[in-house]
This record gives C-alpha cells, sequence and structure tokens, in this order.
C-alpha cells in the first residue's frame, strides 16, 4: 500500500502502476492510494481531490480506514480538519481503526521535527487526529 501526496502525483494525470490500483478522485489530484489489486477494498464516498479513504477488512480481522491527505496551506486550516474529521466520525460509525498519511505542509514537534510552526496550532490541538 502506497499512499502519496503532491508533487508525486503523475503531474496532472492518473498515473498507471502495474499490480495496483490507484485511488484518487480525479486526474490532478493532490492525494492518492495506491492499493495492490490482491486486496479488497471500499473507496469512501466523502473524498476530495485532496482527501482521499479507503476502507479494507480480512487483512488483519479489522476494518481498516487508510487516509491519503494534502494539506494546502493557502486553504484556511480548519478545512484540512473538517475533511479529516469526516474520516474519523466515518471510523467511530463503522467502528474501524484509522492510518494517515498526510502532507501537512507544516512543522511541528508532534510528528517529529525539530521545531514546531505558529500555523500547526490548530491541527496539533485536535486530540482526534493525533
Amino acid at each position: 500500500m502506497v499512499l502519496l501526496q503532491e508533487p508525486y502525483q503523475g503531474r496532472g494525470k492518473k498515473p498507471s502502476v502495474h499490480n495496483y490500483e490507484v485511488i484518487q478522485v480525479q486526474n490532478g489530484a493532490r492525494a492518492s492510494i495506491w492499493v495492490p489489486k490482491h486486496i479488497n477494498h471500499w473507496t469512501l464516498p466523502f473524498n476530495t481531490k485532496d482527501t482521499v479513504s479507503i476502507l479494507i477488512t480480512g487483512v488483519t480481522g479489522k476494518k481498516i480506514i487508510i487516509t491519503s491527505a494534502y494539506c494546502d496551506i493557502t486553504y484556511p486550516e480548519s478545512e484540512a480538519l473538517v475533511e479529516l474529521q469526516k474520516v474519523i466520525d466515518y471510523s467511530l460509525e463503522v467502528g474501524a481503526e484509522v492510518i494517515i498519511g498526510a502532507d501537512s505542509n507544516a512543522w511541528s514537534t508532534l510528528w517529529g521535527s525539530d521545531r514546531s510552526e505558529e500555523h500547526t496550532s490548530e491541527l496539533q490541538s485536535h486530540s482526534d487526529l493525533v
């Protein structure tokens, strides 16, 4: 399984990868998930060009939601949080665990950076996403 965010998205067109299904909402999307073709999965209904999620079952015996997200720093931070909150809310509805791979465009000691930037505070304070 591969979670990708820009700039590795195929330069405006959906990439084709042998033995993988590339899940992204549209050409030019800034987030995708590359799923090995042998893994059963379902694309979730609230995907956007910047956030894409799938649900898998049967690999570990548990339901797992896997999300690839690109957080555009030109958008208000709360927009990225709204999209990711949909994933969290849905996971609670269906009893699934969540894995999020994201390009947060932000430095934070919370995820291993040696410093934190001021504009990451809203993301850091959102305890459901940590």
